[in-house]
């Protein structure tokens, strides 16, 4: 198969000696910090098809392209996975450069913790997080070029310094249901009350729209992307009610269950009135058993229960990108557009966007792919490899001498080569000198 790929590097697997500065020391008991073995129980029949980016590098060898279409690609529970965010990058690329497309990056939260692999099939993590207080998971999407993303439990791990690690993004933070006590108390003093459902939820609209920014956790919400071509693309974001917030346990609150649906309604009301044409749940509400009446399908199926007179969803959700339980995911049991990537970048999202022959914004395609598959297709981003090899030199420097990642180990070498051709010419200058 021809290959899509600036980077046309052999693989190489070569074991690297370079010379570095003193190594942090990652023991095995690395703490409670680290997320130990996690089983996911999930009943729900979800699909979890995968599509072969085989179908996009066919269509440049056919001349064709996304001109005028915007691609949201999605990622979901990194954990510490950095070593793999040069294929994201080349993902990002891949679209931009060869397909022609515009590209938003978003992820659905779990980007400030490692995971262990005991019990966390597929978990590949470079243990770089509580050393950097989680900024490390924050200083590499910035390097990749995320453009939104929203908060998953693990951002509230003790060792994690949230909000300066958030005021250093270089991308946009959203959660909306998250919210001061009183706020809370209010909210559930409407859905506790004796009154008819249509009146309970227009209060509970109006309470909500009677809020600020200074009654949540964070200062947006919401966002709207507005791509080259016009489309308004609204974006939310959703916290699991298995946050445990730690440290801001007494200061905010989760809306959860029926709140997270009226909260969800409201952005959606909220987007629509700020003109999006296209709107989407940053999920982190996940799909185990456990949360039954809080996971995304329930969330999707309780935002979407009503209809107006032609039968159509009074708060449309057109797609929830969502995260927390590891699994990945196409679509919901019945086709509800949901979308998951799995653990630790084992598979990326994939959303086009474009417009039907009335000029109506719409999802033309949304689908999961393999990493890889993607490696195998168009490989990793040099450039970025770069860069997260110097962002796991300052936290871990040992996971370098350890990984068995291409765009890693490559990479490595040919710095390697880099610097010895660097210094054979600095003695010959030497030498004539």
């Amino acid at each position: 198969m021809k290959r899509h790929n600036v980077n046309k590097a052999n693989v190489i697997r070569a074991v690297m000696s370079l010379t570095m500065a003193s190594t942090i020391f990652i023991s095995s008991n690395f703490g409670a910090s680290v997320a130990h073995a996690e089983p996911k129980q999930i009943g729900y029949k979800y699909k979890r098809d995968t599509a072969k980016m085989s179908d996009f590098t066919q269509m440049v060898d056919e001349g064709q392209n996304l001109s005028g279409k915007t691609v949201i690609i999605s990622t979901n529970d990194v954990h510490g996975g950095l070593h793999r965010y040069p294929y994201v990058a080349s993902l990002k690329n891949f679209f931009q450069n060869n397909l022609k497309a515009e590209v938003i990056l978003v992820d659905s939260g779990d980007f400030s913790q490692d995971k262990k692999p005991d019990g966390n099939e597929g978990a590949e993590s470079t243990f770089c997080m509580e050393p950097s207080h989680g900024y490390a998971g924050i200083e590499a999407m910035n390097a990749v070029g995320y453009n939104l993303a929203t908060l998953g439990n693990h951002e509230f791990e003790d060792f994690v310094d949230l909000e300066n690690n958030i005021k250093k993004a270089s991308f946009k933070v959203i959660n909306s249901n998250l919210v001061k006590p009183a706020v809370s108390k209010k909210l559930e003093e409407i859905t506790s009350s004796q009154i008819e459902e249509s009146k309970k939820n227009e209060a509970l609209m109006n309470a909500f729209n009677s809020l600020t920014y200074k009654d949540y956790f964070l200062k947006d919400q919401n966002y709207i992307y507005t791509s080259e071509s016009g489309i308004k693309i609204g974006f939310f974001g959703l916290l699991t009610r298995e946050a445990p917030l730690k440290k801001y346990r007494d200061k905010y609150k989760k809306l959860k269950d029926d709140l997270a649906v009226a909260c969800a309604k409201y952005q959606i009301q909220s987007l629509k009135k700020d003109g999006a044409d296209i709107v989407i749940c940053l999920s982190h509400l996940g799909l185990e058993d456990s949360v039954k009446g809080n996971r995304s399908i329930d969330l999707y199926n309780g935002v979407t229960a009503e209809k107006d007179s032609n039968d159509k969803p009074l708060y449309p959700l057109d797609l929830v990108l969502d995260g927390h339980s590891h699994n990945e995911m196409s679509a919901g049991e019945n086709d509800e557009p949901l979308l998951a990537g799995g653990l630790t970048l084992s598979h990326i999202g994939i959303t086009i966007i474009g417009k039907n022959d009335k000029n109506e914004a719409q999802i033309e395609k949304s689908v999961i792919v393999t990493l890889d598959d993607v490696k195998e297709t168009i490989g990793y981003d040099e450039e970025n490899a770069k860069a997260i090899i110097g962002i796991i030199k300052k936290y871990n420097e040992s996971f370098l001498n350890e990984t068995k990642e291409p765009a890693i180990t490559e990479t490595l070498e040919k710095l390697a080569e880099q610097e010895k051709t660097a210094k054979k010419s600095d003695s010959k200058r030497r030498k004539i000198a």
